[in-house]
């Protein structure tokens, strides 16, 4: 599906809640509808209690009542913590174009992009932007991000996830990224990154945390499985390819950034080619340009297959690629699995790739 495509299907789902709204009202004209505040209050109450879909019908609601950026930003957090990315994208750049005056929708339009991997698109968007509003400080605050990618993202808080499910402590840090398992209760990270102990927590790009311990380890691959105190969203089939990558093939890694702290994230999708066997044949490259901290993150075919895990540099700026066979061998549970195919299986539109990696890969948190 096109960005435009999408855009038009997100805006006739808009209007056709609209529409139902209205009839719905007309037919209890003896009910008045809830008052904008009230309104906006349990979208914020939804959206803080992980109930996506009741903050979306609140915004909506809203949204009737009243044509502005802030509710309309608001529709597209409740939809990125539903985990609908491609819903999100395509209706912020509807608010980019309809609040021309307003530099919010425009920053989040471009930062939106610019984690789904659209680089230039979201530069360009934002040169757009600042040429109407050139002293807006968000839209300056982003630019400076997309020209550093190691940056923290902008302030705001509509550039990050609601902070679901278990509290972490104070002292807590990203370390790293993991893999969520298809049974949704394990997951699969460097044995690097949790090597010395410490208590652990998991957490995907919809906000939710779970505790996590160790359940088993394999020195010769260097991956650990973790196991989830309870169940996170279940990712989309996360099939494995069929067979090694080749070196220089087209990947994809989605991961997020170590931080000093433990704050909500959205992942980074970067793009490149897959690199070749180190000199001592022991790793491979991974050949693909990623924010520092990524180390556990799913790296995926053009197909949308899990077609390894970034591993721990073993040289500076040289992070390793981690196989499909130690994948396979360390989970110990059924991972679908496409049959070997002479065909080339058809490319996944990057942007549905990460809207599943949203639930796939995971920020890896820790406290000593």
């Amino acid at each position: 599906m096109s960005l435009r495509q999408a855009l038009a299907a997100a805006l006739l789902v808009s209007a056709a809640s609209a529409v139902c709204a209205h009839e719905v009202q007309g037919a209890k004209s003896q009910a008045s509808p809830p008052a904008l505040p009230a309104l906006l209050v349990r979208a914020e109450t939804a959206l803080k209690a992980g109930d996506a879909n009741a903050a979306r019908d609140a915004f909506e609601q809203a949204a009737a009542l009243r044509h502005a950026a802030d509710i309309e930003i608001g529709w597209v957090r409740a939809q990125m913590q539903a985990g609908e990315y491609r819903r999100a994208l395509a209706f912020a750049a509807h608010i980019a174009g309809a609040h021309p005056h307003e530099g919010q929708g425009a920053a989040l339009y471009a930062w939106l992009l610019f984690l789904g991997g659209q680089e230039a698109v979201a530069s360009d968007a934002l040169a757009r932007a600042q040429l109407r509003l050139p002293s807006d400080a968000l839209l300056s605050s982003v630019k400076t991000r997309l020209g550093a990618p190691n940056a923290a993202p902008p302030s705001a808080p509509f550039f990050a996830p609601q902070p679901l499910g278990d509290s972490v402590p104070a002292q807590a840090r990203s370390v790293g990224n993991a893999i969520l398992l298809p049974d949704a209760r394990h997951a699969v990270a460097p044995l690097a990154l949790i090597d010395g102990g410490g208590s652990l927590w998991l957490r995907n790009g919809l906000g939710r945390t779970v505790r996590a311990e160790l359940l088993r380890s394999d020195a010769a691959s260097g991956l650990a499985v973790l196991q989830l105190a309870t169940p996170l969203d279940a990712p989309a089939t996360l099939a494995l390819a069929p067979r090694e990558p080749f070196p220089g093939s087209p990947g994809l890694v989605v991961g997020y950034r170590v931080e000093a702290d433990a704050l909500p994230a959205w992942p980074k999708l970067s793009t490149g080619f897959l690199g070749a066997a180190m000199p001592d044949a022991t790793q491979r490259r991974l050949g693909i340009d990623v924010p520092a901290g990524s180390a556990g993150s799913p790296v995926f075919d053009v197909a949308g297959r899990l077609a390894g895990i970034v591993l721990p540099p073993s040289a500076p700026g040289q992070p390793g690629l981690g196989r499909v066979a130690s994948l396979r061998g360390v989970a110990q549970q059924e991972w679908p699995a496409p049959a070997a195919s002479a065909t080339t299986p058809p490319a996944m539109p990057v942007d549905q790739l990460y809207e599943r990696a949203l639930r796939s890969s995971l920020q890896l948190i820790r406290a000593d």
